[in-house]
């Protein structure tokens, strides 16, 4: 007898996998460039006030005031970077304060100045601030107006004129002092300078004062001084110090907004620009060495043309980097065994800086903002050699460049991360996670480095002691960050973005199954899981919630309370189970004020479905 077979064709189900096949690490920050579905593992399209630490995800660091009773004008408009005498200095309003770096109490030390950008600068072992028509200096007890430096002219110089050259006139003061021989029978001593000022001239004759109108008459315009009766013979012996003042050669360097330290090996001389124009001017040395009050006159030089503005300087290894809003000139310093001389050469013919409040030396490459290309690093200083110079803000620059006032942003190089704050925003690069390499292909360089965006600080300038802390730009109040998440004891609002994935490729449908969130079982994390599919484009309102923590005294809230010690490390299961979608994404927020936001990797399971058609 025979028997007929029948075959039975049984497709085999598809086995659950795992996207990605091991926990993603979420270390590669913010992107707002490229598409979403082709953002690799590690980006998210959007993020605020979360950043990348020790492994893993977390929020940013929580900000209270130094000291909330502090009195100032409103309106920081800049300060001193570290502590001082074991005070911070900034100026606000119109005023300049010290500030306790223990007790925040701030008090006023020099009043009077102009309600507009300063820079307060160490040099010489004292402080100074500068803003368009002010020079201020702080030693530590007073503040006052800088003393320019009176220099000695002319020596040697007979009463009819003549004599030898000695020190360059003081661009920044009206002094300069003429050294002449007395004979015993002149009277009359020829000035190097006519059209003095009305200002008192002083006067010694072998040391001995001699008073004007007493002693001694003046003609102004003629420049020629007559004694009542002759000096005696001497060398050197007749002192003279007048003053002539050319206001337009004394405002080129009160208005300059940048200074900088340079000189070679020991940064001897005061580099100052930034006055609206091409001009540099940088200071002398005088009998009594380093001297911050001494513009030799014939210190200086222009770069590019001269009605276009430099705008910042930066050191760059052993060579001092000059901005301008299109270019970038280098300076070096040499010593031919007599004078120290400086050698000027271009760098960039069409790259520069117009943020002048932004250059930082990262990784000992210039690193600064452009208003209309966003973020730079100079990895090089050859001559004429502009591939030296590359963007490094792509992943960024469509959030970034919409701002507004970003020729006013801030910046600070703190702990491997160059914070950039514009507004009341900051973007920052953490460029030890992800530092600059060049690959030969700028967009790929770029695109492969971690930034990151807070909201709510509002950096005038920035302050550097233990931690890092700011001046607020509309109070004046000194912020300083903390371990707590919480600002000012309110919620930080954070959110990640997991970026929509096509699992199937954009060929299959899929199911998603479960997820995966690794957190930090010792630290308190509360947040909301709100899933983006092809299905709910807008976000499933059927969300999830992720409570982790660990029992403590110390922060103990019913609110908060949970049995569940759970370790180190948690996987925490998610149950999307979403049928039949084409791509999946979903948002974390956090919802509690003083708990975290910890992720430590992402993983999905999920099943491929049917193809698409």
């Amino acid at each position: 007898m025979a028997y007929k077979t029948t075959k039975f064709n049984i497709q085999a189900q598809p086995q659950p996998k795992f996207w990605p096949s091991s926990p993603s690490l979420l270390n590669g920050g913010v992107n707002y460039t490229e598409k979403e579905y082709k953002l690799a593992e590690n980006q998210s399209p959007n993020i605020l006030n979360m950043t990348f630490i020790n492994g893993e995800l977390g929020i940013r660091a929580g900000q209270e005031h130094l000291n909330a009773a502090e009195v100032v004008e409103p309106i920081c408009y800049g300060s001193y970077k570290y502590k001082f005498m074991g005070n911070f200095v900034k100026h606000c309003g119109t005023q300049l304060y010290k500030q306790d770096a223990i007790t925040g109490v701030s008090t006023s030390i020099f009043s009077g100045l102009n309600a507009s950008e300063s820079k307060i600068f160490k040099f010489n072992g004292k402080l100074y601030l500068k803003q368009t028509g002010k020079y201020i200096v702080w030693d530590g007890t007073t503040a006052t107006a800088v003393i320019p430096y009176i220099p000695t002219v002319i020596i040697n110089r007979t009463p009819t004129g003549g004599g030898d050259t000695n020190e360059n006139y003081n661009r920044l003061g009206a002094g300069l002092t003429n050294k002449f021989h007395g004979n015993n029978v002149a009277t009359v001593f020829t000035l190097t300078d006519v059209n003095l000022d009305a200002t008192v001239i002083i006067c010694t004759i072998g040391g001995v004062v001699k008073t004007e109108g007493t002693h001694f008459s003046v003609n102004r315009t003629t420049g020629l001084v007559t004694f009542s009766t002759a000096p005696a013979i001497g060398i050197n012996n007749v002192i003279l110090t007048l003053f002539k003042t050319v206001q337009t050669d004394i405002d080129a360097i009160l208005n300059c907004l940048a200074a900088i330290a340079f000189g070679g090996q020991n940064d001897n001389r005061l580099f100052v620009g930034n006055n609206g124009s091409g001009y540099f001017y940088w200071t002398g040395i005088t009998t009594a060495g380093i001297d911050p009050t001494y513009f030799a006159y014939n210190n200086y030089n222009i770069i590019g043309l001269t009605d276009e503005n430099i705008t910042g300087f930066g050191k760059h290894y052993d060579t001092l980097c000059i901005l301008k809003e299109r270019e970038i000139y280098g300076e070096t310093y040499s010593f031919d065994g007599t004078k120290g001389v400086f050698n000027t050469f271009a760098i960039s013919s069409e790259i520069g800086c117009d943020c002048p409040n932004t250059i930082q030396s990262i990784n000992n490459n210039l690193t600064f903002l452009n208003s209309r290309n966003g973020a730079y690093v100079l990895v090089g200083t050859a001559v004429n050699s502009q591939r030296n110079v590359f963007p490094i803000s792509r992943n960024i620059n469509p959030r970034l460049l919409a701002e507004t006032n970003l020729k006013s942003a801030s910046s600070i190089d703190f702990n491997g991360k160059y914070w950039l704050c514009v507004n009341d925003k900051v973007y920052l690069w953490d460029y030890f996670l992800s530092p600059y390499s060049d690959t030969g292909n700028p967009e790929e360089s770029a695109k492969r480095l971690s930034w990151w965006y807070f909201d709510s600080i509002n950096a005038a300038s920035w302050l550097v002691d233990d931690t890092l802390m700011y001046c607020d730009r509309a109070t004046g109040l000194t912020v300083q960050f903390h371990n707590d998440f919480h600002d000012f004891g309110g919620l930080i609002s954070a959110l990640y973005r997991y970026p929509l994935r096509l699992i199937g490729g954009g060929i299959y449908e899929f199911d998603l199954l479960t997820g995966y969130v690794m957190v930090r079982g010792d630290t308190r994390s509360t947040f909301k899981v709100v899933y983006f599919t092809s299905d709910d484009i807008f976000g499933d309102s059927a969300t999830e919630r992720i409570e982790v923590g660990s029992f403590s005294w110390s922060d103990f809230s019913w609110s908060s309370f949970t049995y569940g010690v759970m370790g180190p490390l948690f996987n925490w299961e998610l149950s999307p189970y979403e049928k039949g979608i084409r791509y999946f994404g979903c948002e974390f927020t956090n919802e509690v004020i003083g708990t975290d936001m910890n992720i430590s990797g992402v993983q999905w399971r999920y099943k491929i479905g049917k193809l698409i058609r």
